[in-house]
């Protein structure tokens, strides 16, 4: 019985006795919580000052000739006219293939506006070229039989006349040929646009 008796006062909870650990007091909790949060800060500022960019903004004031600030506006009306105004068309008759240009578009000088069908002009040409090469033939063989004297000068002369004649014709029929396509005679914009592919136009 007394060895229980003695078990019994050992688990009795003398409150005079001060001995153990203490819970930790309030004011300590909220100090070190302070702490931390002081840190934290601090090294959020740290490690965030690279990352701030700097904005600059500028102030714009429109200042007269006067160095006043104060504007003004000038209200006008008018009429505004080309320097220069010409009505593009066709030498020669001739059927209308494209038409490479619109209204509004600007354009430059010696730009194609439009192709009229050039297939009898490019058939003129290969004609007098052809001619052209037969004259030069008649001619340089008449010059060799004029060196052996079995031509005479006069002949000489005929077959020079034919070739230049030729070669005039040549000319001739690259002009028409180039005459089939419209060109624009100088820089401007197109204001008006009168024939349509398939057209016969002069």
């Amino acid at each position: 019985m007394a060895n229980k008796e003695d078990l019994l006062t050992n688990l009795k909870i003398n409150p005079d006795d001060k001995s153990g650990d203490d819970p930790l007091p309030v004011n300590k909790i909220v100090s070190t919580i302070g702490i931390v949060f002081f840190l934290g800060f601090v090294g959020w500022w740290l490690f965030s000052e690279d990352e701030i960019k700097e904005v600059t903004t500028f102030t714009v004031k429109s200042v007269n000739a006067s160095g006043s600030s104060a504007s003004s506006i000038l209200d006008a009306s008018g009429y505004v006219t080309a320097r220069r105004r010409a009505t593009v068309s066709s030498k020669s008759t001739g059927k209308v293939l494209e038409v490479l240009v619109e209204e509004g578009m600007y354009v430059e000088e010696g730009q194609l506006l439009a192709q009229l069908d050039d297939s009898t002009q490019r058939a003129d040409l290969q004609y007098a070229e052809s001619q052209l090469k037969q004259a030069r033939l008649v001619f340089k063989s008449t010059n060799a039989l004029l060196e052996g004297n079995y031509a005479s000068p006069d002949q000489l002369k005929t077959a020079e006349a034919q070739m230049e004649g030729a070669q005039a014709l040549v000319n001739l029929s690259k002009q028409r040929l180039l005459d089939m396509s419209i060109l624009a005679p100088f820089n401007g914009v197109v204001v008006y646009k009168a024939a349509q592919p398939g057209e016969m136009i002069s």
